[in-house]
């Protein structure tokens, strides 16, 4: 299983290096941006195709010298890494709801929620009056007083301290 991911993991790195490639051949200008996406395309062709003549374990124990060598560069690369992954899988996700919410015309109810059907509640004619109304408070004055520097207490816990 895990050299099936390996193999997917060099493919995509190689469609990604050819759509780099492609971009960097394509574009009107050169400067230091195209001249960087070339570089990185070589890059990712390259790792694409070291990662397809390698097992796991070579794979795994490349990273660990790399990680012990360099640990600052491991530690940002990781974090690169995550960030994109992130980014990748938010957008996929994304993607993914608004092709199933728009593309689907289907009445089978998948991929998205309705509201209920709400059905009006009949009210009984009746009079408002039997509702006694509290007045507020009309003057805050009016409340007992507490000394500050004794604890607060609830007003029928007077003994209890």
């Amino acid at each position: 299983q895990v050299g099936a991911q390996q193999r997917m993991v060099a493919t995509q790195l190689r469609s990604v290096g050819d759509e780099l490639s492609s971009m960097a051949e394509r574009g009107e200008e050169s400067g230091p941006t195209t001249e960087l996406v070339r570089q990185v395309s070589v890059q990712a062709r390259d790792t694409a195709s070291w990662l397809e003549e390698h097992e796991p374990g070579d794979v795994l124990e490349a990273v660990r010298d790399f990680a012990r060598r360099r640990p600052g560069a491991f530690l940002a690369g990781a974090a690169v890494a995550g960030l994109v992954a992130g980014r990748l899988t938010r957008a996929g996700a994304d993607n993914h709801r608004d092709t199933s919410s728009s593309g689907s015309t289907n009445n089978s109810g998948a991929g998205h929620l309705e509201a209920p059907a709400v059905e009006p509640v009949p009210v009984a004619p009746g009079t408002t009056d039997a509702v006694p109304v509290v007045d507020p408070i009309a003057d805050p004055a009016d409340l007992p007083r507490q000394d500050p520097s004794e604890p607060l207490a609830a007003p029928d816990d007077r003994g209890i301290r």
